[in-house]
């Protein structure tokens, strides 16, 4: 039985905290239980939790470091409210989840949110 996408999420959350040795235990484990199929989905949902922040202070930190190549992003994050941040960031997520070409599409509207861009 495939998984509700609140338990995709829910499960994928138990990544984060983990150093490397316990994410590859909790892979297996997925692997075991779910089969690969829905164990790498698991594994691509929680490195998408990793890249936009579901915290808008992670979210925040992570998206106007130095070390970000795009200055309209950078710029984009230090405007936005925690609310906006939040919503950017579901945006985001579900893009890169269950519509990967509108990442891009999803980014200039942030920004436009922003008034930059």
């Amino acid at each position: 039985m495939p998984l509700t996408p609140a338990r995709r999420l829910e499960l994928a959350r138990e990544y984060l905290p983990l150093d490397r040795e316990g994410r590859q235990g909790l892979y297996a484990s997925w692997l075991t239980q779910y089969g690969d199929d829905t164990a790498y989905d698991l594994f691509l949902t929680a490195n998408v939790l990793i890249g936009w922040p579901e915290d808008p202070a992670a979210f925040r930190a992570q998206w106007s470091a130095p070390t970000v190549r795009d200055l309209e992003l950078r710029e984009a994050v230090a405007r936005l409210t925690d609310d906006q941040l939040q919503r950017a960031g579901e945006a985001l997520r579900d893009a890169q989840l269950n519509h990967p070409s509108e990442v891009g599409h999803v980014l200039r509207l942030v920004k436009s949110w922003a008034g930059v861009g």
